[in-house]
């Protein structure tokens, strides 16, 4: 099943309806947030961004954190304002929509998107604790 496919709402409509009790013509968002979950686009980039986290504080394996170049290491930014920044990673460019899917380039993306405080959280459950939060009031507005 493609990703579109897969963020199209009635595909969780169906698991939500069930625990909250709710009926075929009701909203979904009420209930997602009464039970504390995410979209699925947004559980993706959930799911993502504690990966990132733990490259950045080194408790990844090495296959894991050779995939993707800190914006520092990086020999096109020497001399720039962006050089000293050791909390961005560079996004390697794609030409085709599944290249955007590998980790080498969705989890810089995603990462770089995070807002500065997140991500100079070194603590991991405090970081997944942020995050979620932060998603949380990215998408119910609270």
């Amino acid at each position: 099943m493609k990703i579109k496919e897969i963020c199209k709402p009635q595909h969780y409509d169906y698991v939500t309806m069930c625990p909250a009790g709710l009926q075929s013509y009701d909203h979904i968002k009420p209930a997602l947030f009464e039970l504390h979950w995410l979209p699925v686009h947004l559980r993706i980039q959930y799911k993502l961004r504690p990966l990132m986290h733990s490259v950045t504080v080194q408790s990844c394996p090495s296959y894991i954190s050779d995939i993707v170049l800190i914006i520092a290491a990086s020999s096109r930014r020497q001399g720039l304002r962006s050089s000293t920044d050791t909390s961005s990673y560079t996004v390697p460019p794609t030409v085709t929509k599944f290249g955007k899917g590998a980790f080498s380039v969705a989890g810089p993306s995603v990462w770089n998107s995070l807002p500065a405080d997140i991500r100079h959280i070194t603590d991991t459950s405090a970081f997944k604790r942020h995050l979620k939060t932060h998603y949380f009031n990215l998408y119910f507005n609270t």
